[in-house]
């Protein structure tokens, strides 16, 4: 029996495969939506190690809203240890990298 979040029809595994052949040649929004179905669980089972790897590759090319959620990562300790430097250092990023991005609290 597949996992309870893995694919189920022929359209969700396409998704999958070019989310993940996009993501691994480097498009950030591409790989903070990979990194979403990782974290919370779409099209793939939830794995947050997983989604803190895409959201780091996305928030590396400057991706607010994928450095916004690796401080979340850090701050809550979702799939890496708690790190409140580092929770602190990407919040700072995401604020700084846009205008629109709001000032969240972690």
């Amino acid at each position: 029996m597949p996992p309870s979040h893995a694919p189920q029809d022929e359209a969700s595994r396409i998704i999958l495969l070019e989310y993940q052949s996009r993501s691994e040649i480097g498009d950030a929004l591409v790989q903070f939506n990979l990194g979403s179905c990782y974290y919370h669980g779409r099209l793939v089972d939830k794995d947050f190690a997983e989604a803190v790897k895409w959201f780091r590759k996305a928030a590396k090319q400057n991706f607010t809203e994928a450095q916004f959620i690796l401080g979340r990562c850090y701050a809550n300790g979702e799939g890496v240890a708690k790190d409140k430097t580092e929770a602190e250092k990407w919040k700072y990023l995401a604020n700084n990298n846009s205008r629109e991005t709001p000032n969240r609290s972690i």
